[in-house]
């Protein structure tokens, strides 16, 4: 499965509710909170596939690039499949 993809589902969760938003003249800093919540519940959902994809060498990260793995959201999943993949 390409990294494109899943990085497509955070990009399309954030799209989608600030959509919701858009009646208000400013995305609240809650609405904001809400979306990192869900971005991270979502990537850290991924852990298991991307522990079992093959072309992922995890155990070769340094331990910087795993505390980023595990510890941020959506704009590192950017970095960490860049990475990763290239």
């Amino acid at each position: 499965m390409n990294t494109h993809i899943i990085s497509l589902v955070f990009k399309f969760e954030i799209i989608y509710h600030i959509k919701q938003q858009k009646k208000n003249v400013r995305i609240a800093k809650t609405s904001i909170q809400y979306i990192q919540r869900r971005s991270q519940k979502a990537f850290r959902n991924l852990l298991n596939w991307f522990y079992k994809s093959p072309n992922l060498n995890f155990n070769k990260l340094d331990q910087k690039d795993k505390s980023r793995f595990f510890g941020h959201g959506f704009y590192d999943l950017k970095y960490f499949s860049k990475k990763t993949y290239n």
